[in-house]
């Protein structure tokens, strides 16, 4: 999956209410939607949907695990030994003080500076635990949705997975026709 911040794609995109762009200021989204499976600019719709940053384009890391269907274990300083976000203060001196990479666990990247796995270059200052939840927890979520059609809480696997499919298509949509 492809996470350059400086896609023309979205590297104009907007973070929030902040006027800061993707390209600039969009590592940490760009790691998000590499953990998420997402496309870049979908991943930054729906973060912004879902008030997921600060009045200054911070990211309230618990608010976005929820908005992507994510878990999220928090802020730690070990080294990890399985997929997450990490986090360098490699560029502080430029006027950056935090950079964002997703972390493979393995010793490699994949960096939003260029968009390419490789090994790790950075001095890594902490870890964000985000992960994928497994499919019965989705499932399990996803009966808690309110259904927009009828007002209620679905009652089986199915009708939830259908509520999910439902309003995930409405988010396509809406964003589709945002980008016209």
């Amino acid at each position: 999956m492809k996470i350059w911040q400086k896609d023309p794609k979205w590297k104009d995109l907007t973070i929030g209410k902040t006027g800061l762009k993707v390209g600039d200021y969009g590592c940490f989204v760009c790691a998000l939607s590499y953990i998420s499976g997402l496309e870049v600019d979908l991943c930054l719709k729906i973060l912004n949907d879902n008030d997921c940053f600060t009045e200054k384009g911070l990211l309230a890391s618990d608010l976005a695990a929820k908005a992507l269907c994510l878990s999220y274990g928090g802020k730690v300083l070990k080294k990890q030994k399985s997929l997450c976000i990490a986090e360098t203060d490699h560029f502080a001196k430029k006027g950056y003080p935090q950079h964002f990479f997703a972390w493979l666990g393995t010793g490699e990247i994949v960096d939003p500076l260029d968009g390419k796995k490789k090994s790790n270059p950075y001095q890594i200052v902490s870890y964000r635990l985000f992960k994928k939840k497994a499919k019965t927890k989705v499932l399990r979520e996803l009966k808690t949705l309110r259904s927009p059609i009828v007002g209620r809480k679905s009652t089986t696997p199915l009708e939830a997975v259908l509520l999910w499919i439902t309003q995930t298509y409405t988010t396509m949509l809406n964003f589709l026709h945002l980008k016209k």
